[in-house]
C-alpha cells in the first residue's frame, strides 16, 4: 500500500516522500513472516489433530482472542511485559514502543527491537516449531486423501457422496 500510494492519485508524490525500502522490508521480516509461519503451524496443528477445517478455524480465532486481550489490557496494566510477550502478532510491543518514540523515528526510522520483542518472537516462533513438529509426527497423506466413514451412500448399485456436514442434511451432492 504504501509503495502504490504514490501512484493512487490520492495525494501528490512530492508531499508523500520517497519511499523508505529498508523500513518496509524490516517490517516484513519481523512481523509479516512470523505472524504467517505462527498462524500456519496453528491451522496445520488443528487440522491434524482434530481432522476438521473447523478446528483451524477455532485456532485462529484462539490466537486472535490473546490478541485482542493483550491489546484492550495493555493500556492501564503493570504487567506490560507479560502482555507483550503473550500477544502472538507482537501488535502490543509495536502500538507502546511507537507511541513512546519521537516524532522524527516515527516517520523515518527502524524499529527498535528490546528484549520483550525478541522474547515474544523466540516463544511464538517455539509454539510454532512445536505445533509444526507434533504434526508432522502425525501427519499421514494416506488418511487425508481416504473419505471417511459414512460419507458414501449405496444407491442404485453405485456409491454417491453425499454431505455428512453436522450442518448439512445429509442428502447426495
Amino acid at each position: 500500500g504504501m509503495v502504490l500510494i504514490k501512484y493512487s492519485g490520492l495525494g501528490e508524490p512530492h508531499q508523500l516522500g520517497p519511499t523508505q525500502w529498508p523500513e518496509l522490508i524490516h517490517g516484513y521480516l519481523i512481523f509479516c513472516v512470523p505472524n504467517l509461519f505462527v498462524l500456519t503451524a496453528v491451522c496445520f496443528f488443528c487440522l491434524v489433530h482434530v481432522r476438521k477445517i473447523s478446528a483451524a478455524y477455532i485456532g485462529v480465532v484462539a490466537l486472535t482472542v490473546l490478541f485482542v486481550v493483550s491489546e484492550v489490557m495493555s493500556e492501564n496494566s503493570p504487567h506490560r511485559f507479560f502482555l507483550e510477550v503473550m500477544d502472538p502478532f507482537g501488535y502490543v510491543y509495536c502500538k507502546m514502543l511507537v507511541h513512546e518514540l519521537p516524532v522524527t523515528l516515527k516517520n523515518s526510522g527502524f524499529l527498535p527491537m528490546t528484549a520483550s520483542f525478541w522474547v515474544n518472537r523466540l516463544v511464538w516462533i517455539f509454539m510454532g516449531l512445536l505445533a509444526l513438529s507434533l504434526s508432522y509426527r502425525r501427519f499421514s497423506f494416506q488418511y487425508f486423501l481416504k473419505a471417511p466413514a459414512g460419507t458414501m451412500r449405496k444407491k442404485t448399485g453405485r456409491q454417491e457422496p453425499y454431505d455428512a456436514s453436522p450442518f448439512g442434511d445429509g442428502v447426495p451432492i
